[in-house]
């Protein structure tokens, strides 16, 4: 069997010659001829032009100058002409393994993407003038070499990164009153790693003056697709391999009233709101910030494209496997390893330039209530000490936090010492001022060790002070005794009982493990599945090393593991939250012990909705009696 081929599929022009010509001669548009050489520059297997007058046209195909475009007809004529296309294509091309990569506009696409296995969309998301200058900027980067060597790149980016990592972090929700009026924002995202220290993955800043604060509202608070081009390109890789019909809608700008009314008929309007969720989601868990004042616009304008260019261009900077943006229908995302399509061809800058603003103390951090913040490495890693890390990443977890042994280790970079496996004490919470470091660790992060589960294979549960586990809770509250019986599907089937604390639903197994979810966290979960399955089936799909290796099919496991990136003990809850959903009334099981499935029967609206469903679940108090 042949390798599949890659198809360039170029959209035609209003600008033409006055005389019939070659097709690539005829078309004299400025957006055309700057997609027909980034096509050329990719020496694809064919290139073909989507002519709204003929259809497929080959690229030394002779036709003439028509005045025609399928942007003024009708829905019905232009489903007809993509019928057609299709047609050609499917003469010519596999539509089942071909790769097509579109230059074309949304009616173009409409009504052939849906069709085709293998689609990219590099110009989705830019403007007229965008597409131009992104095509061109390809190019010439192609055509001419960079402004430095690799190494001499390398270099700088690494004394970025170090400046980078060495400025406070702030992870959501953002403490405004710790953003200056005006500077640059730099992203980081959980799982990513460069230069010793966590990849940048986005740099960012503003034009009005005084709005850097609200600039970071619209990434991470305005569920608005249209504010921040930002979370629609993270809905774009979260939708690229799951619905691509609701991809096209996510694509369209609705910010104007006009194109809400054009659009009104084809949005589905609810679904765009859960994957605005997803993102929201996706964005407060895995990403944290770090903001450096710059007041003259001009000056933060050129220092964000040096930036840009200088990460953009290093050949250290490059992302994971794993990496959410490697889904991306953008090249320009997948390619650059960053979040972003500007300023990715700018001049990077160079060693010497950055040991030049170094000098001058544009690199220095703005203030903060933090005198002592270390800027080198090796000194950071002295002042936090081993466990530093572990603070850290709890000081922006959740209440309850379950983690593996082997999750800790990843956590501190190191391993833990042999007692930890072996010796309970080793866990314990000290008090006084003869603390262990590592009792240390999570008790200046506001965490109590709530149980632990030695051996190889151990685990260990944190608690946020002032938060304590089911049983704790009702044996102090009799409302709080009211629980519900239960017992996981499967071969190793296991009781369980679980609880509603005002809003948070409370799980723990017969062996003493500890499950908490929030009932915004299950709703939020719940249209995430909504919005990738629908009322279909979807697996449990909850195994610990193939969820931390990436390799786990989506469903309830992997929904609620992008909840808490990282911590696979957390999503292993899916068997209990699974039985939990089933008895509200919200999901149907298949019914099978192996290859568990639920599906949606039905979904809540809101949170009060949800948690109307769960309290109407029949409980027993402490005698056994049935209550509801």
């Amino acid at each position: 069997m042949s390798a599949p081929r890659t198809v360039v599929l170029i959209a035609c022009s209003s600008r033409k010659l006055g005389r019939p010509d070659r097709a690539e001669r005829l078309y004299r548009g400025t957006l055309f001829r700057a997609s027909l050489d980034w096509a050329h520059s990719k020496d694809p297997d064919a290139i073909c032009i989507l002519s709204a007058r003929h259809g497929l046209v080959d690229l030394d195909q002779e036709i003439a100058p028509y005045d025609l475009t399928l942007n003024k007809l009708p829905v019905d004529e232009v489903r007809a002409w993509a019928e057609n296309v299709f047609r050609q294509l499917t003469s010519r091309f596999d539509p089942r393994r071909d790769r097509f990569v579109f230059l074309a506009g949304e009616r173009y696409r409409r009504f052939l993407v849906p069709r085709l296995a293998h689609v990219e969309l590099p110009l989705t998301g830019l403007t007229y003038g965008q597409q131009v200058s992104w095509l061109q900027g390809k190019v010439a980067r192609q055509r001419q070499s960079p402004p430095q060597s690799g190494e001499e790149v390398s270099d700088a980016c690494q004394v970025l990164h170090e400046w980078a990592n060495s400025l406070p972090r702030q992870r959501f929700p953002l403490e405004m009153s710790r953003v200056p009026a005006n500077g640059l924002y730099i992203l980081f995202e959980h799982g990513e790693q460069a230069h010793g220290g966590d990849r940048i993955v986005r740099i960012g800043t503003h034009t009005g003056d005084g709005n850097l604060p609200a600039r970071l509202r619209e990434h991470f608070e305005t569920e608005n697709k249209d504010r921040s081009i930002f979370r629609k390109n993270i809905g774009r890789a979260l939708l690229a391999n799951e619905d691509r019909e609701l991809l096209e809608q996510w694509n369209r700008d609705l910010t104007t009233r006009a194109a809400r009314e054009h659009h009104g008929a084809t949005v589905e309007g609810n679904a765009l709101k859960e994957v605005e969720a997803r993102v929201s989601a996706y964005m407060r868990e895995r990403f944290s910030c770090v903001v450096y004042e710059k007041t003259g616009r001009d000056d933060r304008l050129r220092l964000e494209q040096g930036l840009i260019g200088t990460v953009a261009n290093c050949p250290g900077c490059k992302p994971s496997g794993s990496w959410l943006g490697n889904r991306s229908p953008i090249d320009a995302i997948r390619d650059s390893g960053l979040w972003q399509v500007h300023h990715l061809s700018a001049r990077p800058f160079s060693a010497a330039e950055v040991a030049a603003m170094s000098r001058s103390g544009n690199m220095k951090p703005r203030p903060t209530s933090n005198p002592r913040q270390a800027h080198s490495p090796a000194e950071r890693t002295r002042r936090k000490g081993k466990y530093g890390p572990l603070k850290a990443y709890l000081e922006s977890a959740s209440n309850s936090v379950s983690m593996a042994f082997g999750e800790v280790e990843r956590v501190l970079g190191a391993p833990l010492p042999a007692s930890a496996r072996d010796y309970r004490p080793w866990w314990a919470n000290h008090e006084g001022a003869n603390k262990s470091p590592q009792s240390r660790a999570w008790q200046d992060a506001g965490f109590r060790v709530a149980s632990v589960r030695l051996g190889h294979a151990g685990s260990v549960r944190f608690e946020r002070v002032g938060e304590q586990g089911p049983r704790h809770k009702a044996s102090h509250d009799p409302d709080r005794a009211m629980r519900v019986q239960a017992c996981t599907h499967g071969g190793r089937a296991r009781r369980f009982v679980w609880l509603l604390d005002d809003d948070t639903l409370d799980i723990e197994s017969e062996s003493g493990m500890s499950h908490s979810y929030t009932v915004r966290e299950v709703l939020t979960i719940l249209q995430m599945l909504h919005a990738h399955f629908r009322d279909n089936w979807f697996p449990l799909a909850n195994n610990v090393e193939k969820l931390y290796h990436g390799t786990e099919r989506y469903g309830l496991g992997g929904a609620i593991h992008q909840q808490r990136p990282g911590d696979t003990l957390h999503a292993q809850g899916a068997s209990y939250l699974g039985v939990v959903l089933e008895q509200a009334g919200i999901f149907e099981w298949n019914g099978k012990a192996r290859e568990i499935q639920w599906r949606i029967r039905r979904m809540p609206e809101n949170e009060t909705s949800l948690l109307s469903s769960l309290t109407s679940v029949p409980h027993s108090d402490e005698s056994g009696q049935q209550r509801v």
